[in-house]
């Protein structure tokens, strides 16, 4: 195995979007953006909707996301104006628009007060057409939980909860700045059970300070104690050059990448044998979970939010950094919060950092998904979607797959290319190989372990 680290342990995509976003070279305005939003409206198809709630109490040393250190909830009410403003503009522009599923992310959607939740979920269901019944989730930071929050989100139909653990360890909590008991996420998985929540997943983390196989087996024994439907297992990327609070972490505590790939075999192992199912690259799931039965009937789709069992044409981001995406055409909202405010007020007259899609774009993601979602690409079914041949059009781009072939990571057969068992923990490079972007140098991104 050491010999594929040293080849493979290099930055390369996670591929919720292709092209990526260190290859968008576009400036997307607000009307071009709308139009295909539009079209999907007036078409009766479907968008996911995502709103970032940036705001959380405390610094995680660990954490890559786009978050504001605020103590008072009153913090987020000038920024429910900007949310509603900006809601207001996209159900302008794409009048009608059905909603697929709603997550709400962070940040810690949880800093929201009942009041404001129910507020956040009241212009979003005016704006646009969300039935009570549809998939809703939200991500919650278990040390925060207030009164009335749990019931508010059930009241206001949310289906699924995602848990922030991380790592239920001591010295590794104290290593990355959360203190997080495990009874204390117990007592609210319970409170979570009583509620009938559908749906409860956890986050996990591997490779963070203080982190050993050990420690890590523990925590991933806890965790199925409390048998949640889902569960994340996301790799810890170090990236202090770019996060300047990661430089608080001590490169002492780092776990080696050889120790670190041990932690998420152990951890893989784990899952499955008390009945997880492997859905994608780092996500597990019950087999009556949603998510696992997506991937069982190869309809398993990844997007901004990850692994998703919606398939919709769009998904539309709200919020501060949100990302959205309709028919190909990509756009980010402004990543500061300052920025995002200026935003607010004129929505209609904005200009992204963005991509649009073109054909060539559009034939490599079908690839590129088809890898990280069901881990094969059938090419009859690839040459009947484009009327083109497979073998020819990627000719170039079967060259770079030859050494994961010869690695037995891949197969290529006259019928499709797959990802072997041994090489689904390395799916990303893989994929890449179809990356044209990347291939090209286009190379900011996170190790693959």
């Amino acid at each position: 195995m050491n010999h594929l680290l040293k080849r493979l342990n290099i930055p390369v995509p996670r591929y919720t979007s292709y092209p990526t976003v260190p290859a968008w070279k576009n400036r997307v305005s607000f009307a071009e953006a709308a139009r295909p939003l539009a079209a999907i409206a007036a078409q009766g198809d479907q968008a996911a909707l995502y709103v970032h709630i940036p705001f959380c109490q405390s610094l995680c040393w660990y954490c890559g996301c786009n978050t504001v250190i605020r103590k008072q909830t009153s913090a987020a009410d000038a920024y429910l104006d900007q949310l509603e403003a900006e809601a207001d503009a996209w159900s302008r522009a794409a009048p009608g628009l059905r909603l697929a599923e709603i997550h709400w992310g962070g940040g810690t959607p949880n800093f929201l007060t009942p009041e404001q939740m129910r507020r956040l979920d009241g212009f979003c269901r005016r704006f646009f057409r969300a039935p009570h019944n549809i998939p809703f989730a939200v991500e919650l930071d278990p040390r925060t939980v207030r009164e009335g929050q749990l019931e508010t989100l059930r009241e206001l139909g949310c289906h699924r909860l995602s848990l922030g653990i991380q790592d239920f360890d001591p010295q590794v909590q104290e290593a990355i700045h959360r203190i997080q008991p495990f009874e204390l996420v117990e007592a609210l998985c319970s409170r979570i059970r009583q509620l009938d929540f559908d749906s409860l997943n956890f986050d996990l983390i591997y490779g963070l300070p203080k982190q050993t196989k050990e420690t890590f087996a523990d925590t991933v024994a806890k965790a199925l104690t409390l048998r949640p439907e889902r569960i994340a297992l996301f790799s810890y990327a170090h990236l202090p050059a770019q996060r300047a609070h990661m430089k608080l972490i001590s490169d002492a505590d780092m776990p080696s990448t050889e120790e670190k790939l041990e932690i998420f075999l152990a951890a893989r192992e784990a899952f499955l044998a008390a009945g997880y199912e492997a859905v994608g690259m780092d996500h597990f799931a019950l087999p009556s979970d949603e998510l696992a039965r997506a991937r069982r009937e190869g309809r398993l789709n990844r997007t901004f939010m990850g692994y998703t069992a919606q398939s919709t044409r769009a998904c539309l981001g709200l919020g501060v950094s949100s990302i959205s995406e309709a028919d190909g055409v990509f756009w980010q909202n402004p990543r500061e919060i300052d920025d995002y405010q200026s935003f607010s007020a004129a929505p209609e007259k904005a200009e992204f950092h963005g991509c649009v899609s073109t054909e060539e774009d559009r034939i490599r993601h079908s690839v590129i998904h088809d890898l990280m979602c069901q881990g094969r690409v059938s090419k009859a079914a690839f040459n009947q979607r484009f009327a083109l041949d497979f073998d020819s059009y990627f000719a170039a781009d079967r060259e770079a797959l030859s050494w994961f072939l010869l690695n037995d990571l891949a197969v290529d057969t006259t019928s499709e290319v797959a990802v072997t068992p041994a090489g689904q923990l390395f799916v990303r490079n893989i994929s890449a190989c179809f990356d044209a972007h990347y291939q090209s140098g286009v190379r900011s991104f996170s190790k693959a372990v």
